[in-house]
């Protein structure tokens, strides 16, 4: 789990830093890191409540101690609101510049 939230985290940064730098790259990572971080929270709660009781308890342990990057991520919702606000700014992006610079 902490190898994943560090990938996860590193992407976010990396996603990060290529929007601070308005490269269309930034939010190709983003929104990758987002769905991924989705689909992440979406398999620890699966085995959260799916798994054996002994199982269920070691992950549940695990979470607490290897998702401190991404716990507050979830608490939040962030993937969520930043998945559909990047990609509300990236469409309203491609609309003005249809519009200043008509094909």
């Amino acid at each position: 789990m902490v190898a994943t939230n560090s990938i996860l985290l590193a992407l976010l940064v990396f996603g990060g830093i290529r929007l601070w730098q308005l490269k269309t790259r930034g939010v190709v990572v983003c929104n990758g890191v987002f769905v991924a971080e989705i689909l992440y929270f979406m398999a620890l709660g699966f085995l959260w409540n799916a798994a054996s009781p002994s199982l269920s308890m070691s992950v549940a342990a695990a979470t607490g101690v290897g998702s401190m990057g991404l716990s507050p991520q979830l608490i939040c919702g962030y993937p969520l609101v930043a998945l559909v606000c990047l990609n509300l700014a990236r469409l309203r992006l491609n609309a003005t510049r249809q519009i200043v610079e008509p094909v």
